[in-house]
Protein backbone atom coordinates (compact mmCIF):
# COMPACT_ATOMS: atom_id res chain seq x y z
CA UNK A 1 0.00 0.00 0.00
CA UNK A 2 2.89 2.14 1.11
CA UNK A 3 4.16 2.05 -2.19
CA UNK A 4 1.53 3.16 -4.35
CA UNK A 5 1.10 5.84 -2.17
CA UNK A 6 5.02 6.55 -2.78
CA UNK A 7 5.35 6.42 -6.39
CA UNK A 8 2.85 9.95 -7.11
CA UNK A 9 5.08 11.53 -4.58
CA UNK A 10 8.51 10.52 -5.99
CA UNK A 11 7.45 11.49 -9.41
CA UNK A 12 6.39 14.73 -8.25
CA UNK A 13 9.39 15.54 -6.74
CA UNK A 14 11.41 14.41 -9.87
CA UNK A 15 9.11 16.59 -12.17
CA UNK A 16 10.06 19.38 -9.47
CA UNK A 17 14.08 18.16 -9.90
CA UNK A 18 13.98 18.19 -13.76
CA UNK A 19 12.84 21.98 -13.43
CA UNK A 20 15.34 23.43 -11.08
CA UNK A 21 18.36 21.12 -11.96
CA UNK A 22 21.43 21.39 -14.50
CA UNK A 23 20.80 19.20 -17.58
CA UNK A 24 24.22 17.18 -16.88
CA UNK A 25 22.82 16.39 -13.67
CA UNK A 26 19.22 15.57 -14.44
CA UNK A 27 21.01 12.84 -16.49
CA UNK A 28 22.18 11.34 -13.64
CA UNK A 29 19.12 11.83 -11.84
CA UNK A 30 16.47 10.71 -13.80
CA UNK A 31 17.42 6.38 -14.28
CA UNK A 32 15.21 4.07 -12.18
CA UNK A 33 17.58 2.99 -9.68
CA UNK A 34 18.20 6.75 -8.37
CA UNK A 35 14.34 7.03 -8.20
CA UNK A 36 13.97 3.68 -6.24
CA UNK A 37 17.03 4.58 -3.77
CA UNK A 38 14.74 7.85 -3.33
CA UNK A 39 11.50 6.23 -2.78
CA UNK A 40 13.31 3.76 -0.27
CA UNK A 41 14.84 6.12 1.78
CA UNK A 42 11.58 8.10 1.95
CA UNK A 43 9.06 4.76 2.59
CA UNK A 44 11.70 4.19 5.44
CA UNK A 45 11.70 7.74 6.54
CA UNK A 46 7.44 7.99 6.80
CA UNK A 47 7.59 4.92 8.41
CA UNK A 48 9.78 6.47 11.46
CA UNK A 49 7.10 9.52 11.14
CA UNK A 50 3.81 7.18 11.61
CA UNK A 51 5.88 5.86 14.66
CA UNK A 52 6.85 8.57 16.15
CA UNK A 53 4.44 11.03 14.94
CA UNK A 54 0.76 9.36 15.02
CA UNK A 55 -1.31 12.31 15.63
CA UNK A 56 0.58 14.76 13.03
CA UNK A 57 -0.09 11.79 10.22
CA UNK A 58 -3.74 11.43 11.29
CA UNK A 59 -3.82 15.55 10.83
CA UNK A 60 -3.00 15.75 7.47
CA UNK A 61 1.16 15.31 7.01
CA UNK A 62 0.90 12.03 4.46
CA UNK A 63 1.49 11.47 1.60
CA UNK A 64 -1.30 13.85 -0.60
CA UNK A 65 0.04 16.66 1.17
CA UNK A 66 3.94 15.70 0.36
CA UNK A 67 2.98 14.99 -3.31
CA UNK A 68 1.05 18.49 -3.56
CA UNK A 69 2.58 20.99 -1.32
CA UNK A 70 5.70 18.81 -0.10
CA UNK A 71 7.68 18.12 -3.25
CA UNK A 72 9.74 21.49 -3.62
CA UNK A 73 10.96 20.79 -0.53
CA UNK A 74 11.87 16.89 -1.02
CA UNK A 75 13.76 17.89 -4.23
CA UNK A 76 15.81 19.82 -2.67
CA UNK A 77 17.39 16.52 -1.15
CA UNK A 78 18.55 15.75 -5.23
CA UNK A 79 19.76 19.44 -5.60
CA UNK A 80 23.59 19.98 -5.43
CA UNK A 81 23.32 23.63 -4.29
CA UNK A 82 20.47 23.90 -1.71
CA UNK A 83 19.29 22.32 1.74
CA UNK A 84 15.89 21.23 2.87
CA UNK A 85 14.22 23.95 4.56
CA UNK A 86 12.44 22.86 7.36
CA UNK A 87 10.80 25.89 8.01
CA UNK A 88 9.17 26.20 4.47
CA UNK A 89 7.80 22.78 4.61
CA UNK A 90 6.07 23.59 8.48
CA UNK A 91 4.55 26.35 6.78
CA UNK A 92 3.07 25.18 4.12
CA UNK A 93 1.68 22.20 6.45
CA UNK A 94 0.26 24.91 8.80
CA UNK A 95 -1.43 26.49 5.40
CA UNK A 96 -2.45 23.21 4.24
CA UNK A 97 -3.95 22.41 7.80
CA UNK A 98 -5.82 26.25 7.88
CA UNK A 99 -7.31 25.35 4.63
CA UNK A 100 -8.77 22.24 6.40
CA UNK A 101 -9.45 23.57 9.51
CA UNK A 102 -11.84 27.08 8.49
CA UNK A 103 -11.09 30.09 10.91
CA UNK A 104 -8.37 27.36 12.80
CA UNK A 105 -5.02 29.16 12.66
CA UNK A 106 -2.28 26.59 12.94
CA UNK A 107 1.22 27.41 15.37
CA UNK A 108 4.09 26.51 12.81
CA UNK A 109 6.25 26.49 15.66
CA UNK A 110 4.33 23.60 17.18
CA UNK A 111 4.79 21.00 14.56
CA UNK A 112 8.45 22.36 13.24
CA UNK A 113 10.17 20.18 15.64
CA UNK A 114 8.04 17.01 14.05
CA UNK A 115 9.14 18.34 10.54
CA UNK A 116 12.68 18.60 11.38
CA UNK A 117 12.90 14.65 12.91
CA UNK A 118 11.13 14.25 9.38
CA UNK A 119 13.90 15.82 7.41
CA UNK A 120 16.49 14.51 9.51
CA UNK A 121 15.17 11.08 9.18
CA UNK A 122 14.96 11.51 5.70
CA UNK A 123 18.60 12.92 5.34
CA UNK A 124 19.88 9.99 6.98
CA UNK A 125 18.12 7.46 5.10
CA UNK A 126 19.17 9.02 1.76
CA UNK A 127 22.83 8.76 2.66
CA UNK A 128 22.47 4.75 3.46
CA UNK A 129 20.94 4.46 0.07
CA UNK A 130 23.86 2.50 -2.43
CA UNK A 131 21.96 4.36 -5.35
CA UNK A 132 22.16 8.09 -3.85
CA UNK A 133 25.80 8.11 -2.86
CA UNK A 134 26.78 9.76 -6.19
CA UNK A 135 24.33 12.92 -5.73
CA UNK A 136 25.14 12.71 -1.77
CA UNK A 137 28.88 13.02 -2.94
CA UNK A 138 27.93 15.62 -5.57
CA UNK A 139 26.11 18.08 -3.09
CA UNK A 140 29.03 17.75 -0.21
CA UNK A 141 31.66 18.71 -2.39
CA UNK A 142 29.73 21.94 -3.98
CA UNK A 143 29.37 22.58 -0.54
CA UNK A 144 32.14 22.33 0.66
CA UNK A 145 33.95 24.49 -2.63
CA UNK A 146 30.99 27.22 -2.58
CA UNK A 147 29.81 27.88 0.99
CA UNK A 148 32.80 27.83 2.93
CA UNK A 149 32.94 31.96 3.29
CA UNK A 150 29.06 31.51 3.71
CA UNK A 151 29.51 29.06 7.03
CA UNK A 152 32.42 30.74 8.60
CA UNK A 153 29.98 34.33 8.64
CA UNK A 154 27.42 32.31 10.18
CA UNK A 155 29.52 30.56 12.35
CA UNK A 156 31.32 33.96 13.59
CA UNK A 157 27.58 35.62 13.79
CA UNK A 158 25.35 32.97 15.54
CA UNK A 159 24.66 32.19 18.93
CA UNK A 160 24.05 28.53 20.43
CA UNK A 161 20.59 27.48 21.21
CA UNK A 162 19.24 24.26 22.91
CA UNK A 163 18.61 23.46 19.02
CA UNK A 164 22.25 24.31 18.48
CA UNK A 165 22.72 20.98 20.74
CA UNK A 166 20.45 18.99 19.98
CA UNK A 167 21.57 19.05 16.27
CA UNK A 168 25.05 18.76 16.77
CA UNK A 169 24.66 15.61 18.96
CA UNK A 170 21.95 14.07 16.51
CA UNK A 171 24.75 14.50 13.69
CA UNK A 172 27.47 13.22 15.31
CA UNK A 173 25.26 10.00 16.34
CA UNK A 174 24.43 9.70 12.59
CA UNK A 175 28.21 9.68 11.62
CA UNK A 176 28.95 7.19 13.95
CA UNK A 177 25.94 4.78 14.38
CA UNK A 178 27.39 2.04 12.46
CA UNK A 179 30.36 0.27 12.38
CA UNK A 180 32.99 1.52 9.65
CA UNK A 181 33.23 -1.46 7.40
CA UNK A 182 35.93 -0.88 4.73
CA UNK A 183 38.49 -3.70 4.29
CA UNK A 184 35.99 -6.73 5.75
CA UNK A 185 34.62 -8.61 2.42
CA UNK A 186 30.71 -8.15 1.84
CA UNK A 187 28.88 -11.01 1.67
CA UNK A 188 25.37 -11.85 -0.20
CA UNK A 189 24.09 -8.47 1.00
CA UNK A 190 25.28 -5.41 2.56
CA UNK A 191 26.01 -5.53 6.28
CA UNK A 192 24.92 -2.49 8.39
CA UNK A 193 26.12 -2.88 11.79
CA UNK A 194 26.11 -0.34 15.16
CA UNK A 195 29.06 0.15 16.81
CA UNK A 196 27.14 -0.16 19.68
CA UNK A 197 26.26 -4.23 19.16
CA UNK A 198 29.63 -5.18 18.43
CA UNK A 199 32.09 -3.24 20.55
CA UNK A 200 34.24 -4.93 23.14
CA UNK A 201 36.88 -2.56 25.18
CA UNK A 202 40.44 -3.81 24.69
CA UNK A 203 43.31 -3.76 26.98
CA UNK A 204 46.42 -1.61 26.73
CA UNK A 205 49.75 -1.11 28.53
CA UNK A 206 51.71 2.21 30.06
CA UNK A 207 54.12 2.84 27.62
CA UNK A 208 57.32 2.78 29.81
CA UNK A 209 59.37 4.59 27.39
CA UNK A 210 58.18 7.89 28.66
CA UNK A 211 59.08 9.00 32.40
CA UNK A 212 56.05 10.95 32.96
CA UNK A 213 53.74 8.23 32.33
CA UNK A 214 55.50 6.18 35.00
CA UNK A 215 55.58 9.07 37.45
CA UNK A 216 51.95 9.50 36.90
CA UNK A 217 51.00 5.55 37.26
CA UNK A 218 53.34 5.40 40.25
CA UNK A 219 51.11 7.98 41.58
CA UNK A 220 48.30 5.84 41.11
CA UNK A 221 49.24 2.81 42.61
CA UNK A 222 50.56 4.80 45.75
CA UNK A 223 46.71 6.29 45.66
CA UNK A 224 45.50 2.44 45.72
CA UNK A 225 44.11 0.66 48.93
CA UNK A 226 45.60 -3.04 48.04
CA UNK A 227 45.39 -5.65 50.80
CA UNK A 228 49.01 -7.49 48.97
CA UNK A 229 50.85 -4.85 47.29
CA UNK A 230 52.56 -5.32 44.43
CA UNK A 231 56.20 -5.16 43.12
CA UNK A 232 55.58 -1.39 41.53
CA UNK A 233 57.57 -2.21 38.16
CA UNK A 234 54.62 -5.09 37.72
CA UNK A 235 52.02 -2.87 38.10
CA UNK A 236 52.92 -0.61 35.65
CA UNK A 237 53.20 -3.62 32.92
CA UNK A 238 50.08 -4.83 34.28
CA UNK A 239 47.08 -4.59 31.66
CA UNK A 240 44.62 -2.12 32.08
CA UNK A 241 40.87 -1.48 29.95
CA UNK A 242 41.51 1.55 27.61
CA UNK A 243 38.06 2.19 29.20
CA UNK A 244 39.81 2.58 32.60
CA UNK A 245 42.51 4.94 31.29
CA UNK A 246 40.19 7.16 29.09
CA UNK A 247 38.34 7.58 32.58
CA UNK A 248 41.56 7.83 34.97
CA UNK A 249 43.40 10.55 32.76
CA UNK A 250 42.23 14.16 31.40
CA UNK A 251 44.98 13.57 28.78
CA UNK A 252 45.89 9.90 27.24
CA UNK A 253 47.69 9.24 24.28
CA UNK A 254 46.48 5.55 23.08
CA UNK A 255 49.25 3.97 20.47
CA UNK A 256 48.52 0.98 18.36
CA UNK A 257 49.33 -0.79 15.04
CA UNK A 258 47.03 -0.86 12.32
CA UNK A 259 43.80 -2.33 12.58
CA UNK A 260 43.97 -2.62 16.49
CA UNK A 261 40.92 -0.90 17.41
CA UNK A 262 42.10 3.11 18.11
CA UNK A 263 39.93 4.60 15.96
CA UNK A 264 36.92 2.47 16.37
CA UNK A 265 37.36 3.42 20.53
CA UNK A 266 37.52 7.09 19.77
CA UNK A 267 34.10 6.21 17.56
CA UNK A 268 32.65 4.47 20.20
CA UNK A 269 33.12 7.06 22.98
CA UNK A 270 31.92 9.75 20.65
CA UNK A 271 28.55 8.14 20.15
CA UNK A 272 27.78 6.88 23.58
CA UNK A 273 28.81 10.51 25.43
CA UNK A 274 26.41 12.03 22.72
CA UNK A 275 23.78 9.42 23.22
CA UNK A 276 23.60 10.13 26.60
CA UNK A 277 23.93 13.70 26.51
CA UNK A 278 20.79 13.81 24.02
CA UNK A 279 19.00 12.38 26.37
CA UNK A 280 20.24 14.28 29.23
CA UNK A 281 21.88 11.21 31.33
CA UNK A 282 24.63 11.70 33.45
CA UNK A 283 25.94 8.75 32.81
CA UNK A 284 26.65 6.80 29.66
CA UNK A 285 25.01 3.20 28.76
CA UNK A 286 28.45 1.46 29.31
CA UNK A 287 29.08 1.94 32.71
CA UNK A 288 32.71 1.64 32.61
CA UNK A 289 32.96 5.24 30.76
CA UNK A 290 32.29 7.42 33.98
CA UNK A 291 30.61 10.08 33.91
CA UNK A 292 29.45 11.89 30.49
CA UNK A 293 31.00 14.61 28.17
CA UNK A 294 30.37 16.66 25.86
CA UNK A 295 31.96 14.36 22.49
CA UNK A 296 33.86 16.11 19.54
CA UNK A 297 35.45 13.99 17.27
CA UNK A 298 38.30 14.52 14.36
CA UNK A 299 40.33 13.14 12.81
CA UNK A 300 43.68 14.78 12.31
CA UNK A 301 44.74 14.58 9.08
CA UNK A 302 41.90 16.83 8.27
CA UNK A 303 42.88 19.46 10.30
CA UNK A 304 46.68 18.93 8.60
CA UNK A 305 44.48 19.06 5.21
CA UNK A 306 45.45 21.76 2.53
CA UNK A 307 47.06 23.66 5.61
CA UNK A 308 44.85 24.08 7.54
CA UNK A 309 46.41 24.27 10.76
CA UNK A 310 48.43 27.11 9.93
CA UNK A 311 45.14 29.26 9.36
CA UNK A 312 43.17 28.13 11.85
CA UNK A 313 43.79 27.63 16.17
CA UNK A 314 42.35 24.04 16.59
CA UNK A 315 39.70 25.63 18.57
CA UNK A 316 38.48 27.64 15.31
CA UNK A 317 38.95 24.65 12.61
CA UNK A 318 36.59 22.67 14.80
CA UNK A 319 33.23 24.62 13.58
CA UNK A 320 34.76 25.15 10.30
CA UNK A 321 35.15 21.64 9.82
CA UNK A 322 32.05 20.18 11.33
CA UNK A 323 30.05 22.70 9.36
CA UNK A 324 31.56 21.54 6.20
CA UNK A 325 30.80 17.86 7.11
CA UNK A 326 27.48 19.03 6.92
CA UNK A 327 26.97 19.52 10.54
CA UNK A 328 23.79 22.07 11.38
CA UNK A 329 26.01 25.16 11.41
CA UNK A 330 23.79 27.92 12.85
CA UNK A 331 25.47 28.79 16.61
CA UNK A 332 28.16 25.94 16.21
CA UNK A 333 31.24 27.87 16.90
CA UNK A 334 29.70 29.46 20.07
CA UNK A 335 28.63 26.55 21.44
CA UNK A 336 31.82 24.68 21.27
CA UNK A 337 33.34 27.87 22.54
CA UNK A 338 30.89 27.62 25.55
CA UNK A 339 31.30 24.09 25.96
CA UNK A 340 35.53 23.91 26.44
CA UNK A 341 34.82 27.50 28.75
CA UNK A 342 32.65 25.36 30.96
CA UNK A 343 35.34 22.20 30.94
CA UNK A 344 32.33 19.76 29.38
CA UNK A 345 34.24 18.29 26.18
CA UNK A 346 35.90 15.60 25.86
CA UNK A 347 37.61 16.41 23.08
CA UNK A 348 38.80 12.75 20.81
CA UNK A 349 41.50 13.12 18.16
CA UNK A 350 42.19 10.25 15.28
CA UNK A 351 45.03 9.45 13.99
CA UNK A 352 48.22 11.38 14.64
CA UNK A 353 50.13 9.37 12.58
CA UNK A 354 48.26 10.06 9.49
CA UNK A 355 50.44 12.99 8.35
CA UNK A 356 53.39 11.61 6.98
CA UNK A 357 55.12 14.75 6.59
CA UNK A 358 57.35 15.36 9.67
CA UNK A 359 57.38 19.20 9.62
CA UNK A 360 53.70 18.86 9.03
CA UNK A 361 53.43 16.84 11.82
CA UNK A 362 55.58 18.76 14.35
CA UNK A 363 53.11 22.12 13.39
CA UNK A 364 50.08 20.49 14.12
CA UNK A 365 51.70 18.41 17.34
CA UNK A 366 52.36 22.38 18.86
CA UNK A 367 48.59 23.51 18.02
CA UNK A 368 47.15 20.52 19.81
CA UNK A 369 49.57 21.28 22.38
CA UNK A 370 48.51 24.97 22.07
CA UNK A 371 44.93 24.01 22.05
CA UNK A 372 45.19 21.59 25.11
CA UNK A 373 47.13 23.88 27.10
CA UNK A 374 44.44 26.91 26.86
CA UNK A 375 41.29 24.71 27.50
CA UNK A 376 43.29 22.64 30.26
CA UNK A 377 41.94 24.75 33.29
CA UNK A 378 38.69 23.52 33.00
CA UNK A 379 37.92 19.71 33.38
CA UNK A 380 37.92 18.91 29.94
CA UNK A 381 39.50 15.54 28.85
CA UNK A 382 41.82 14.97 25.69
CA UNK A 383 42.16 11.55 23.83
CA UNK A 384 44.41 10.94 20.85
CA UNK A 385 45.24 8.19 18.49
CA UNK A 386 48.45 7.38 16.81
CA UNK A 387 49.97 4.15 15.20
CA UNK A 388 52.92 3.46 17.18
CA UNK A 389 55.62 3.62 13.91
CA UNK A 390 56.13 7.01 13.65
CA UNK A 391 54.99 8.75 17.16
CA UNK A 392 58.45 9.62 18.20
CA UNK A 393 59.71 11.75 15.88
CA UNK A 394 56.88 14.54 16.67
CA UNK A 395 55.11 12.99 20.29
CA UNK A 396 52.57 15.32 22.42
CA UNK A 397 54.25 16.44 25.22
CA UNK A 398 54.30 16.26 29.00
CA UNK A 399 51.02 15.73 30.86
CA UNK A 400 49.81 13.09 28.30
CA UNK A 401 50.00 9.30 29.64
CA UNK A 402 50.29 7.07 26.70
CA UNK A 403 49.14 3.41 26.55
CA UNK A 404 49.94 0.99 24.18
CA UNK A 405 46.95 -1.10 22.52
CA UNK A 406 47.64 -4.93 23.49
CA UNK A 407 46.63 -7.72 20.82
CA UNK A 408 43.50 -9.54 21.80
CA UNK A 409 43.72 -12.70 23.98
CA UNK A 410 41.65 -15.50 23.24
CA UNK A 411 39.09 -14.29 25.63
CA UNK A 412 38.59 -11.10 24.24
CA UNK A 413 38.23 -12.41 20.88
CA UNK A 414 35.87 -15.35 21.95
CA UNK A 415 33.89 -12.35 23.33
CA UNK A 416 34.17 -10.22 19.79
CA UNK A 417 33.16 -13.40 17.83
CA UNK A 418 30.24 -13.66 20.26
CA UNK A 419 28.66 -10.50 19.44
CA UNK A 420 30.25 -10.07 15.51
CA UNK A 421 28.44 -13.34 14.28
CA UNK A 422 24.70 -13.50 15.73
CA UNK A 423 25.24 -9.55 14.58
CA UNK A 424 26.39 -10.49 10.73
CA UNK A 425 23.88 -13.42 10.90
CA UNK A 426 21.09 -11.53 11.93
CA UNK A 427 21.68 -8.77 8.65
CA UNK A 428 22.91 -11.85 5.90
CA UNK A 429 20.15 -14.14 6.70
CA UNK A 430 16.84 -12.10 7.78
CA UNK A 431 14.07 -14.39 6.74
CA UNK A 432 15.85 -16.78 8.99
CA UNK A 433 13.93 -17.13 12.25
CA UNK A 434 16.50 -16.22 15.84
CA UNK A 435 16.23 -19.64 16.62
CA UNK A 436 18.02 -20.68 13.51
CA UNK A 437 19.95 -17.80 13.24
CA UNK A 438 21.37 -18.32 16.51
CA UNK A 439 22.45 -21.64 15.70
CA UNK A 440 24.27 -20.67 12.25
CA UNK A 441 26.01 -17.79 14.11
CA UNK A 442 27.37 -20.32 17.01
CA UNK A 443 28.81 -22.51 13.83
CA UNK A 444 30.61 -19.88 12.71
CA UNK A 445 31.79 -19.12 16.42
CA UNK A 446 33.14 -22.72 16.58
CA UNK A 447 34.67 -22.95 12.94
CA UNK A 448 36.82 -19.53 13.47
CA UNK A 449 37.77 -20.96 17.29
CA UNK A 450 39.02 -24.18 16.40
CA UNK A 451 40.81 -22.34 13.35
CA UNK A 452 42.51 -19.82 16.17
CA UNK A 453 43.36 -22.32 18.61
CA UNK A 454 44.91 -24.90 15.76
CA UNK A 455 46.71 -22.48 13.42
CA UNK A 456 49.76 -20.20 14.70
CA UNK A 457 48.92 -18.31 11.89
CA UNK A 458 45.47 -17.62 12.44
CA UNK A 459 46.04 -17.02 16.01
CA UNK A 460 48.69 -14.75 14.97
CA UNK A 461 46.16 -12.84 12.74
CA UNK A 462 43.26 -13.21 15.06
CA UNK A 463 45.21 -10.99 17.34
CA UNK A 464 43.93 -8.29 15.70
CA UNK A 465 40.26 -6.47 15.31
CA UNK A 466 40.52 -5.97 11.71
CA UNK A 467 42.30 -8.84 10.99
CA UNK A 468 39.63 -11.01 13.28
CA UNK A 469 36.69 -9.80 11.41
CA UNK A 470 38.11 -10.01 8.28
CA UNK A 471 39.08 -13.79 8.98
CA UNK A 472 35.92 -14.45 10.49
CA UNK A 473 34.24 -12.85 6.97
CA UNK A 474 35.91 -15.33 4.84
CA UNK A 475 35.43 -18.56 6.73
CA UNK A 476 31.07 -17.26 6.53
CA UNK A 477 31.50 -17.13 2.43
CA UNK A 478 32.25 -20.54 2.68
CA UNK A 479 36.56 -20.16 2.54
CA UNK A 480 38.39 -22.69 4.66
CA UNK A 481 41.13 -20.75 6.46
CA UNK A 482 44.44 -22.06 5.54
CA UNK A 483 46.83 -23.80 7.96
CA UNK A 484 49.61 -23.14 6.42
CA UNK A 485 50.55 -19.04 7.25
CA UNK A 486 51.53 -17.73 3.10
CA UNK A 487 48.27 -18.72 2.10
CA UNK A 488 46.36 -16.87 4.97
CA UNK A 489 48.42 -14.11 4.44
CA UNK A 490 47.39 -14.50 0.46
CA UNK A 491 43.44 -14.97 1.15
CA UNK A 492 43.71 -11.92 4.21
CA UNK A 493 45.56 -9.61 1.21
CA UNK A 494 42.79 -10.23 -1.21
CA UNK A 495 40.53 -9.78 0.35
CA UNK A 496 41.55 -6.93 1.60
CA UNK A 497 42.19 -5.06 -1.71
CA UNK A 498 39.63 -6.32 -3.41
CA UNK A 499 37.05 -4.96 -1.06
CA UNK A 500 38.90 -1.85 0.17
CA UNK A 501 37.93 0.31 -3.06
CA UNK A 502 34.32 -1.10 -3.23
CA UNK A 503 33.88 -0.06 0.52
CA UNK A 504 34.60 3.27 0.20
CA UNK A 505 31.90 3.44 -2.94
CA UNK A 506 34.81 3.59 -5.22
CA UNK A 507 34.70 2.06 -8.72
CA UNK A 508 36.55 -0.82 -8.83
CA UNK A 509 40.42 0.07 -10.77
CA UNK A 510 42.97 -2.30 -13.06
CA UNK A 511 44.71 -2.10 -9.60
CA UNK A 512 42.48 -4.91 -8.59
CA UNK A 513 43.07 -7.76 -12.17
CA UNK A 514 44.94 -10.47 -10.65
CA UNK A 515 47.79 -9.68 -13.08
CA UNK A 516 48.91 -6.06 -11.38
CA UNK A 517 47.69 -6.98 -7.96
CA UNK A 518 50.45 -9.17 -6.71
CA UNK A 519 53.46 -7.41 -8.73
CA UNK A 520 52.86 -3.86 -7.45
CA UNK A 521 52.15 -4.84 -3.81
CA UNK A 522 55.11 -7.37 -4.17
CA UNK A 523 57.48 -4.52 -5.22
CA UNK A 524 55.81 -1.88 -2.41
CA UNK A 525 56.52 -3.85 0.17
CA UNK A 526 59.68 -4.56 -0.80
CA UNK A 527 60.77 -0.67 -1.10
CA UNK A 528 59.32 -0.11 2.12
CA UNK A 529 61.35 -2.96 4.22
CA UNK A 530 64.39 -1.42 2.56
CA UNK A 531 64.12 2.49 3.74
CA UNK A 532 60.38 2.75 5.44
CA UNK A 533 60.70 1.02 8.90
CA UNK A 534 58.43 2.94 10.20
CA UNK A 535 55.60 1.60 7.77
CA UNK A 536 54.59 4.84 7.06
CA UNK A 537 55.09 6.92 3.15
CA UNK A 538 52.96 9.62 1.42
CA UNK A 539 50.99 9.34 -1.78
CA UNK A 540 53.62 11.23 -3.38
CA UNK A 541 56.12 8.12 -2.59
CA UNK A 542 54.32 5.50 -3.58
CA UNK A 543 53.01 7.38 -6.98
CA UNK A 544 56.97 7.67 -7.29
CA UNK A 545 57.77 3.66 -6.36
CA UNK A 546 54.82 2.57 -8.69
CA UNK A 547 54.22 5.09 -11.51
CA UNK A 548 56.25 3.44 -13.78
CA UNK A 549 55.50 -0.19 -13.12
CA UNK A 550 51.66 1.14 -13.50
CA UNK A 551 52.48 2.31 -16.87
CA UNK A 552 53.85 -0.36 -18.16
CA UNK A 553 51.48 -2.51 -16.92
CA UNK A 554 48.57 -0.84 -18.57
CA UNK A 555 50.69 0.15 -21.99
CA UNK A 556 50.80 4.09 -21.40
CA UNK A 557 53.64 6.38 -20.96
CA UNK A 558 55.25 7.21 -17.43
Amino acid sequence: MLDVILTPLVEAVFGFVAEKTLPQLWEKLKGSPVRNGFKAALAEAYDDFERDHPRWVSEGFDAGFLQIEGAPVLAQFLLVDVNPNADQLAEAWARSLGRARVGQATDVTAILPAIEDFLHNLDRAIRYQPDLHEIVALRLQYQQTHGLQQIVHALQADTATAKTERQYLEWLIDQHLYIDLRGTLQTEREVRLKLNDIFITLQAISDRSNDVDKRMLADLLRAEDDDEPLNKAERINTPVELSEVVKQYPKAVILGDPGSGKSTLLKYLALTHAQACLHGREKADDAQLGSVKFPVFIRIAEYADEGNWKRYPLSEFLAVHFAKSECPAQGLADLLAHKLAQGECLLLLDGLDEITDNDIRRGVVSQIENFVRRHDGPPNRFVVTSRVAGYRGAPLGEGFAHYVVRDMALPQIEQFLNKWCPAVEAQQAPDLSPSAQAVNAQKEIDAVLWAIKNSDGVSRLASNPLMLRTLATIHRIGKQLPDQRIELYKLVTETLARTWRKAQRVSLSPLLEEGNLTPLLSQLAYWMHLVKPTGLASEAEVQQQLGESWAELNGIPF
